[in-house]
C-alpha cells in the first residue's frame, strides 16, 4: 500500500521506523527520514544517526555496502520536504486509503510483526521471520511469490515489480488531472523533469486517444460533407 497508493519507492517504504507512523489531529501521518539526518524520536531531538549508533550500535543502511550486506538501502533523490525533521509526509491517492493503510499497520504491528531478538534490537517497522530487518531481497522474492499466485508474470516490461507499484501512483495521479508540480510533490522528487518517466501514458492510452481524436476528426469531415 505504502508503494501503491503511497507512491513510495521499496527502499522508503523498508526505511520505516515503528514511530514513523502516526496520527495527528485525527489523520494518518506517515514520514520517511532521511537515514542520517533524519530527527530520531523522542526529545532529544538526536539526528538519526547518532541514535542508530547510540541505542543499537547499528549503521545507516544507506552507509552499509551494498555489495556486502543485504540490508543497505539507497537513499539518492528524495526531496525532503520538511527541512526540520528533514522528512517528507506520504501522500495518499485515494486519500481513503490511508485509512486503510492505519488499520493494516496497527493489526501487523499487533498480530504479524516479529520482534527482534534480544541483543539484536532496531527500530525497523518491516521484520522478517527472524525478526531481523526485512530486505529488498527477502522482499523481491516474496513480491514474485504473491505474482505468480495470482497468475501474472513478474517483469518490469509488464508493470508487475515492485517499482510498478510507483509508476501506477504516478500514471494514475496523471490520469486524475494533477498538475506535474503536484505529481512531483506527491513523488517527492527533487526536480520536476523526473516525474515524466513515471507519467508517460501507456500504449494502449496513447491509442485510444489517437483512436478518438480520428473519430472526432472523422465526425467533423462527416458534418461538413453532410453540409455541401
Amino acid at each position: 500500500m505504502l508503494m501503491h497508493y503511497g507512491g513510495l519507492r521499496l527502499s522508503e517504504a523498508l526505511s520505516l521506523w515503528c514511530d514513523d507512523v502516526t496520527v495527528e489531529k485525527g489523520e494518518v501521518v506517515v514520514r520517511v527520514y532521511h537515514p542520517q539526518l533524519g530527527l530520531a524520536p523522542g526529545k532529544k531531538r538526536m539526528k538519526r544517526q547518532t541514535f542508530l549508533r547510540d541505542k543499537y550500535g547499528l549503521t545507516p543502511r544507506n552507509l552499509l555496502v551494498k555489495s556486502q550486506d543485504s540490508l543497505f538501502l539507497g537513499a539518492k533523490g528524495r526531496a525532503f520536504t520538511d527541512r526540520q525533521r528533514m522528512s517528507f509526509e506520504v501522500f495518499f491517492h485515494p486519500a481513503f486509503k490511508a485509512e486503510v493503510f492505519a488499520q493494516l499497520w496497527s493489526e501487523y504491528h499487533c498480530m504479524h510483526r516479529v520482534k527482534p531478538a534480544l541483543g539484536q534490537e532496531h527500530p525497523y517497522a518491516f521484520t522478517n521471520k527472524l525478526g531481523q530487518p526485512y530486505s529488498h531481497t527477502a522482499y523481491r522474492k516474496a513480491h514474485r511469490g504473491a505474482v505468480k499466485r495470482i497468475g501474472l508474470i513478474s517483469e518490469k516490461m509488464l508493470g508487475t515489480t515492485p517499482h510498478g507499484h510507483r509508476h501506477s501512483y504516478g500514471q494514475r495521479l496523471a490520469a486524475d488531472g494533477a498538475t506535474d508540480l503536484t505529481i512531483k510533490s506527491a513523488m517527492h522528487h527533487s526536480s520536476i523533469e523526473s516525474s515524466g518517466v513515471y507519467t508517460q501514458p501507456k500504449s494502449t492510452q496513447v491509442r485510444a486517444t489517437l483512436a478518438a481524436l480520428e473519430s472526432k476528426m472523422a465526425y467533423k469531415h462527416h458534418d461538413a460533407d453532410s453540409g455541401d
